[in-house]
């Protein structure tokens, strides 16, 4: 698996690098609270996901953190 640091832009800082990490750590639970604390509310949303091969080595580890890979969402004025 390549590491987070070499998918990223060549031209990135370490500002942008860091913001990367931790934006690309948000739970989808997270992500609305932090919506609806900027006074937004999400009016459309998409789930990217793949199916996949769960290994035993991740029983345990929540459904959500292993097949949502990604999200596209429109938030508006609440």
């Amino acid at each position: 698996m390549a590491k987070l640091s070499n998918r990223l832009p060549s031209t990135g800082g370490s500002d942008e690098r860091s913001e990367f990490r931790a934006l690309n750590r948000i739970t989808l639970d997270d992500l609305g609270v932090a919506i609806t604390g900027a006074g937004l509310r999400v009016a459309r949303i998409k789930l990217i996901a793949n199916d996949c091969m769960i290994p035993a080595a991740a029983a345990g580890v929540p459904l959500s953190h292993l097949t949502i890979g990604g999200v596209q969402l429109l938030a508006v004025p609440a």
